[in-house]
Order: C-alpha cells, then structure tokens, then sequence
C-alpha cells in the first residue's frame, strides 16, 4: 500500500476528533481522494445495516418481538444464511449509498456554484461528501433497528435513547458539523452561509425519521400497543 493511501486511512480516524479542519485543507481540490472514503462509508454502513444489525436482533431475539406476532424477516436471519445475505443485500446496499454520495456531492457542486467557485469540480465534491459522511457509518444500522424495535411488544426506553442518541443522532450532527466547517475550509465562506447551506441535507435526513422515532419513545415511554 503506498504512502498517500495510508495516509488517507489514517485521515479517517482523524474524521472522528477536533482535528478535521485542518484535516479539510489537506484534501481540498485537487488532492481530495475519493477511492479510501467512498469504500470505507459505504462498505462499513452496509455491513453494519444489513450483517451486524441482524445478527444482533437474531441473537437477541428482538425481531420475534413483533406487536401482530408476525416475526420481521431479520429474526428469520441464520448464520448459514451468511453468504446468502451477504452476495444479495450488501451490494444493494452499496449501490444505495453510492447514489445518495452522487446526490450530495452533486449538491455540494451546486452550492459552490452559489457562491461562484468554479475551480473546485464535480468530482472533487463527491470525494467531499465521501470524507464528511464518514462518521455516518452507523445511522443506516440505526434507522433499521429503530424501524423493528418500534414494533416490539416491549421496547426499552433506555435502549431506545441510547441507540437514537449514539448511533442516529450523534453522528448525524457531527457530520452536519463537519460539512459546515468543511465548507468554510474549501469556500472561505461565512458561517451563517456555511450553516445555512451545509445542514440543510442532514436536517432533512432526520426529519425522514422523526416520526419513527417519536413512535418508538411514546411506545418505550407509556409501554401501549
């Protein structure tokens, strides 16, 4: 593996601390690598959403917990169902989180476009949103574990705020966070423009989901059908 793609896996861990803005100059147009992040958010969101979240409501039994008694087809999730699972839904998956990275950094283009930065191209774009979704890795894992435990008979309004809180919420804002200060590297732009142009998709995102969310807490909370 040579120097720069280490360095560039290197500058994954680096997206999870208080170092990013420093980390933004040095993949900013046209050092902005695509191929490290664009596998690691959508390979790992993949694996987490469609492996490990099943293998969790299996081994758990959380997905058998259904309010009509009919089990959710992850609790039917075996181990020799592996390679099955693997060759059928992860590619799927990918191919999903390549189309919204598409989107976004189409979005992101358009936005430089707005405050009339024409040297930064498409291409360099996407590798930045690739870089700020990062930290996303788990909220696909999230949504789908929210979406199936909201319908158990029983649901844990602590292990309902743990998984909101830590792994839907928190990595949505520090991803707003870091597209923001992205923005203010790579346009030189203010905050109030970075913020106002740079949460908007992530704002949206959540707003996707709150109404699962909000099921899950008054169920986990007053414990109704």
């Amino acid at each position: 593996m040579n120097p720069s793609r280490v360095d560039n896996w290197i500058r994954i861990g680096r997206m999870y601390t208080f170092s990013c803005r420093r980390l933004f100059a040095e993949i900013r147009a046209p050092n902005t690598s695509i191929l490290v992040p664009l596998l690691f958010v959508t390979v790992t969101s993949a694996l987490v959403a469609w492996i490990v979240v099943p293998v969790i409501l299996t081994e758990t039994g959380i997905g058998e917990q259904t309010l009509l008694g009919t089990p959710h087809p992850f609790s039917e999730f075996e181990f020799s169902d592996f390679t099955e699972h693997l060759l059928l839904e992860v590619p799927y998956a990918i191919f999903q989180h390549c189309v919204d990275l598409i989107l976004l950094g189409t979005y992101f283009f358009v936005v430089a476009r707005c405050y009339r930065i024409t040297d930064i191209h498409w291409e360099h774009w996407f590798g930045f949103a690739c870089w700020t979704l990062v930290p996303m890795i788990s909220v696909d894992g999230a949504v789908s574990f929210i979406d199936i435990y909201a319908g158990t008979v029983d649901p844990s309004l602590w292990l309902s705020i743990t998984v909101v809180v830590l792994c839907f919420l928190l990595p949505i804002v520090w991803t707003a966070s870091l597209t923001v200060l992205g923005l203010r590297t790579w346009t030189s732009q203010g905050w109030f423009y970075n913020l106002a142009f740079g949460a908007v998709p992530y704002a949206l995102y959540g707003l996707v989901y709150a109404q699962d969310i909000l099921k899950l807490f008054v169920r986990a909370a007053f414990q109704f059908p």
